[in-house]
């Protein structure tokens, strides 16, 4: 009997954990049919004056366990209007879902139907009122969208690996490492072409090194050669452009360029709020001889909302052909302007520029903007003309 007891026991507690096996594996069967990306998107070329846009929708699900899912959603209808979460995925059944989205006090239910068509196609509704607070007027999350990949991609641009169009794409997309490297050498464009007089374009500047990856026999290792070759070439000519803002000008062209630009500026204009109020603001500049090589200067910038930007210093005449005030950005300072982990610019670049009609300023780096100006100032595109000149200076 006590031997039959204890076999009745084991086989009590071989039932329970076939029975736990069997809801385990269904559970995982079950957020297995669910992950993936789901959505279309279309192309719309760039015209009259506007970038491409890729109206549309697409929902990457990833990372399931048990019956838990995390996701992201972006949407893009044809008049632009737009929006996009990430949030947990709970399912529910084989069929049934439900999406929970919160960020600051904001709150969105969403509902999901999975189809068992071929292909499957998920169906998106909104439960609550909360979702406009993560759209655009005319947006909604509410689309049908087919599945497009059991695997998941990875990038910025997530509506660019919905239409691949070649095997380059279609490797980036399916590859983090290089998904990574694509996201360093984008933020490499953007910073370099704000070093350099004429803009460049990333998305143009992807689309050809990727065509030239196409026919490549092995295209992961082609693309990282791509980047790494771009990379290299951008920081050598980043460089190079470092050494023009600090290396010492010509004394005998900075000279006769001081005198032209020295004096007071005032520039007057109609500026407003929020509130829908109107005043008058001044922008001023001064500008007065130190050296023959250097200048003095204080700047003062008005902008919209009562937003301002202050700044004054000495500028020394640089092998560029301008004037450059260059201080460094202090290392308490840059932890508290930039996300942990990232890698800040160091440097402010104040460039002060004479023109045929007077003087211009850039802030290449961005670094003088976050340093000296409310969120609306800005450097870059401000200017004074002689004709705003109010009296001159020695």
């Amino acid at each position: 009997m006590r031997n039959l007891t204890k076999l009745s026991c084991l086989s009590t507690s071989a039932l329970f954990f076939l029975v736990m096996t069997l809801s385990s594996a269904q559970a995982q069967d079950q957020t297995s049919e669910w992950q993936g990306e789901w959505g279309a998107f279309q192309h719309i070329p760039a015209s009259n004056g506007r970038i491409d846009r890729y109206p549309g929708a697409g929902l990457s699900i990833k990372d399931c366990k048990e019956a838990k899912c995390n996701f992201s959603l972006i949407v893009e209808e044809k008049d632009g209007a737009h929006g996009d979460a990430k949030g947990i995925l709970q399912i529910e059944s084989e069929n049934a879902a439900f999406a929970h989205i919160e960020a600051y006090s904001f709150k969105c239910s969403l509902s999901m139907t999975k189809t068992t068509s071929q292909p499957p196609a998920i169906s998106i509704k909104e439960i609550d009122p909360g979702c406009s607070n993560f759209l655009t007027t005319g947006a909604s999350f509410a689309h049908s969208l087919p599945l497009r990949s059991r695997a998941n991609f990875y990038g910025d641009e997530p509506q660019l690996c919905y239409l691949a169009d070649g095997p380059a794409r279609a490797a980036l997309c399916g590859n983090e490492l290089l998904a990574q490297q694509e996201h360093d050498w984008t933020m490499l464009v953007y910073k370099t072409s704000d070093l350099s007089p004429a803009p460049i374009n990333p998305q143009q500047e992807e689309k050809k090194l990727l065509q030239g990856c196409n026919a490549a026999s092995n295209t992961a290792d082609c693309l990282t050669a791509a980047f790494r070759d771009s990379t290299n070439a951008m920081n050598a000519g980043n460089a190079a452009w470092l050494e023009t803002v600090t290396a010492p000008g010509n004394p005998e062209e900075a000279a006769p360029k001081i005198e032209a630009l020295a004096g007071s500026y005032r520039h007057t204009f109609t500026n407003g709020d929020v509130g829908g109020d109107h005043f008058q603001s001044t922008d001023t500049l001064k500008i007065t001889k130190l050296s023959d090589s250097s200048l003095r200067y204080s700047l003062h910038l008005e902008f919209f909302n009562g937003h301002q930007c202050n700044r004054e210093g000495v500028a020394s005449y640089r092998k560029a052909g301008f004037f450059v005030d260059q201080t460094s950005l202090d290392p308490d300072q840059a932890r508290a302007m930039f996300p942990a982990g990232s890698t800040p610019p160091q440097l402010c670049i104040f460039e002060i520029i004479p023109t045929n009609g007077g003087v211009e300023f850039h802030d290449p780096t961005g670094i003088c903007k976050m340093t000296d100006c409310a969120m609306r100032g800005g450097y870059n595109h401000a200017s004074f003309s002689f004709e705003e000149r109010v009296t001159r200076a020695n």
